[in-house]
This record gives C-alpha cells, structure tokens and sequence, in this order.
C-alpha cells in the first residue's frame, strides 16, 4: 500500500472511531448512567386530520422518548369518537399504533377513517349513427364545363334494419356519507327524452332501427326515416308533377310547367326549365334555374350551377357556381356567385351578405344588390298590408252601406227600420266587428313583424365584389342606396356605424 492509500485508511479509522465514540456518549446521556437523565421523558402523541370533503381522516403517530408513556389505542379511539367519527378504520389504526410503539417511529398520514364516495349520476347519451352533415357543393366542370350525369353522390339513404342510434340511457347516482355519518346527496340524473319516429322502431329503447328504405332524419327528440322517391330521367308528363312528403331525387330535368315539391331535400341533376320546385329542406340543382317562369325555393340551403331568368330563394344561404343572369335571387343569409361572370342583371337580397367576382356589364345591364333586408319577413308583411288592406275595404263598406240604409228610414229623428231590414243591418255590424277585431290583430302582428326584422339585420349588410363593379350598378344596404357611375375595382360596401351611410372599402 504506498502513502497515500495509508493515509486514507487512517482517516477513515479516525472518523468511525470518533462516531462511535459520540453514540457512546449520547446514549449515556439519554440513559442517565450518572442517575441524572439528560432529557426529559415526552410521552408519545397523535395528530389528526381530516380531508375538506370529510370522506377521510389521517392520523400521524409520534413514539416517546426519553422513557415517555407510550401510545394506547383506546386513547386515539376514543379521540374519534369525541368527534363523533363513525367509518374509523379500527384494525388498521390499531396496527399502526403498535408499529409505533414497538419501532419508535413516527407513523404518518396513517388512513384512520374512510366515508363512503358517492357515485355521481351519468347522463343519457345518444349516438347518431348516420351522417348528419347535409353540405354538397354542386358537381361539374368550371363555368363552362357539362355536368357529369354519372356522378350518383346523391341524398344519403338507409335501408330496413340498419341501426340509426343508440341511447345509452341515464344512470341515477349513490349518495354517499361521509365520516361523520352525513349523507352526501347527489344531482339527479339528467335524462333524455328520445323516440322512434316514422320510419323507425324500438323494441329495447335503446337502439333505434330504420323499418323502411329512405333518408334519416334527427330532429329534436326524434329520429325517422322519410321516403326518397327517384325519378329515373325527366319530371314530365311521363311522370307527371311530384309531390312528396319526403325527399326527391331527379335524375334529369323539370320542364317547363311542372311542378316538384318535396318535405325534405329535392336533389335535381339536370336544369329547372320554367318549373316550379319546393324544397323543405336543401335544394341541389346540378344545372341550372332558367326561365322567366323559373321559381325554385329552399326552406334550408340552394345551390345551382346558374340562374338565369326567374326566381330562386332560400331560408339559408344561396350558393351559385358559374352566373346569375336577370334573375331575382333571395337569402335569408349569404348569396355567393363563385364564377367570373357574377351578376349578370336582375336582382340579389340577401340579409347578410352578397359575395361575387363581378356585377354588372359593360352594357349597363340593370343590376341591384340588396343587403341588410330579411326577404321572408318582408314577404309576410307584404301579405299582411293585403290583409290588413282587404279588411279595411271590407269595414269601409259595411260602415257606408249601413249608414246610408239607416239614412232611409229615419223619422221624427229615430230610425225605424222594418225588421227584415233590421236583422240584416244586425248581421252586417257582425260582420263589421270582426273585421275590425281581425284587422287589429293583423296590425299587432305586422308591429311584431316589423320590429323583429329591425332586430335580425340590425348589423347585418355587406356586400363585396372581388373583380369589377359595372357603371348602372344600384347598391343597396339597410334602405341606404348608392348607383355605381364609375367602374369600381376589388371593393366592399357596408355601413358606417356611426353615420348610417353607405361607405366602401377594399375588397376582403
């Protein structure tokens, strides 16, 4: 071993005989061998804690020292019980004591009591099975590609027995308690009120089954299966007008004259030719709406290749791929022209937005742009000043004929007419009241009518123009108007917010 390695080993003796030497001397002082003892008996003692929510308590042990008096179980017993903790954990706090005692160390966070967690509830839930997104761009070429007739991407339709839903129902909870005996309540279970509609059974209540083929429907609390009727090529006079409760699919065209109504969707493959179709929900014409006769209506979203001529309206929003040419288009939200042709002519209202490459010719085709205006409430109050006009003609009337009646038979100042007369005038002043009556409700509701429509656009109103604005071109937002004289570029109209004029800005 050379020097150093010897040096190390002295050390090393030097330090563990200087330890033991000190444990010598802490323990003769502890012990007392001098009949003194050095430090004072501590007897040993417990600490308790109890969790915020009272489902647990824990207790910490600590041994004695000094020749203290150890830990006796029935002292911390008792300590709980004092408490009035009822769920203790006898055994194992029995067990933790003698550790203590017999090991002389500290026992903490030793599970002493334990409640009992309740089980919140579970809520119903509800799988959907089936797609539910209805979004289906029209398909084709660009502006002037053909429509491709094999594309069969149609209304999404199932067949008998497949499964439409599954309701896993609501699981009521377990209250709970906690140490002390205290009932812990829990919410009641939020249940859902689920049923099989048309088109749909149920034998367990929980998985909803189509009974029949057709498109399924989720609505509310309600889940159905509605009919879809396919017309192979035409709507003519081969297959006459179709009216249908539930969606339609036409593989060609509806001529001039006829007619499609449908409760749900109506896809159309080919053109509307002067026709007249219905949707109750979207409407997907993969050609064309043309003709001055034309009228095609939504009570969800339309999509068209091109409107040209006639009208077409919707609940939702109006998207058209290639043109708009002298046609009066309506949406209760956004009206977008995705071609580099734009708005040929006519008219567009929309209430939130209009979006197109262009508006206007060169010819200074006659083009107005509406925004800021809800077309279905303004139709209804339409209805409504005819109503209201009817009844006001009606009561002018009856007032003038009743006036003039009485006029004849008026002696010494007292009419006197002869009962036949009487009951006649009686059953006219009937006839009067309730117009009266009926035109004041009717006034009620165009107030109604009127305020909420003030409401709905509010703030709405834009309309944008990525490409060329024409001279001739009549813009319109909230009432507010403004004939384009110059040709514009890449521009957006709004309101100002503050002024109430019309104002622009860059396109965007």
């Amino acid at each position: 071993m050379n020097g150093d390695g010897r040096e190390q080993e002295r050390s090393r003796a030097f330090l563990e005989n200087s330890i033991e030497k000190l444990l010598a001397e802490v323990d003769a002082y502890a012990l007392g061998e001098d009949g003194l003892t050095g430090v004072e008996a501590v007897d040993a003692f417990f600490e308790i804690q109890i969790t915020r929510d009272k489902l647990k308590a824990f207790v910490d042990l600590y041994p004695a020292s000094g020749g203290g008096a150890p830990l006796r179980y029935e002292s911390v017993r008792e300590r709980f019980r004092e408490m009035s903790v009822e769920a203790l954990l006898e055994e194992n706090l029995a067990e933790a004591v003698q550790r203590c005692n017999d090991e002389g160390e500290i026992q903490r966070r030793v599970p002493a009591a334990q409640g009992i967690s309740p089980e919140q509830p579970q809520e119903a839930t509800l799988q959907i099975l089936f797609p539910q997104e209805r979004e289906r761009e029209p398909r084709g070429g660009n502006d002037e590609g053909a429509i491709d007739y094999r594309d069969k991407g149609e209304i999404f339709a199932v067949q008998p027995g497949d499964v439409l839903a599954i309701l896993d129902p609501a699981v009521d909870g377990i209250p709970g308690r906690d140490i002390f005996g205290n009932v812990i309540d829990v919410p009641p279970a939020k249940k859902m009120a689920f049923r099989a509609g048309e088109g749909v059974v149920s034998e367990d209540g929980r998985h909803f089954v189509a009974a029949r083929k057709g498109q399924p429907l989720f609505s509310g609390s309600e889940v159905s299966v509605k009919p879809v009727v396919i017309i192979p090529g035409d709507v003519d006079y081969g297959s006459g007008n179709v009216v249908f409760e539930g969606s339609v699919i036409v593989r060609g065209n509806v001529l001039d004259g006829f007619r499609v109504e449908a409760g749900v969707d109506v896809e159309i493959f080919g053109n509307v030719e002067s026709a007249f179709v219905r949707a109750g929900r979207d409407l997907h014409v993969h050609g064309g709406i043309l003709g001055e006769k034309a009228d095609a209506d939504a009570k969800g979203r339309l999509t068209a290749r091109f409107v040209e001529g006639g009208h077409a309206g919707a609940d939702g929003d109006v998207t058209v791929v290639s043109h708009l040419l002298h046609a009066e288009v309506f949406s209760c939200g956004t009206v977008e022209v995705q071609g580099r042709k734009g708005i040929l002519g006519g008219i567009v209202v929309a209430r939130d937005r209009i979006d197109a490459v262009s508006a206007g010719s060169t010819m200074g085709t006659r083009t107005h742009l509406v925004s800021g205006v809800d077309f279905r409430v303004r139709e209804q109050l339409g209805v409504l000043d005819g109503r209201i006009k009817k009844l006001q003609d009606l009561a002018a009337k009856i007032s003038e004929v009743v006036k003039h009646s009485t006029a004849k038979f008026l002696q010494g100042g007292q009419i006197r007419l002869p009962q036949e007369m009487q009951v006649k005038i009686d059953l006219l002043m009937q006839h009067y009241n309730t117009a009266v009556k009926d035109m004041n409700l009717l006034q009620d509701e165009r107030t109604l009518l009127r305020n909420r429509m003030e409401q709905t656009v509010k703030s709405a109103g834009f309309i944008k123009v990525k490409n060329r604005v024409f001279p001739g071109v009549l813009v319109e937002i909230r009432g507010v108007k403004k004939e384009i004289k110059d040709e514009l570029r890449f521009i957006s109209f709004y309101l100002d917010p503050d002024t109430g004029e019309l104002v622009t800005g860059i396109y965007g």
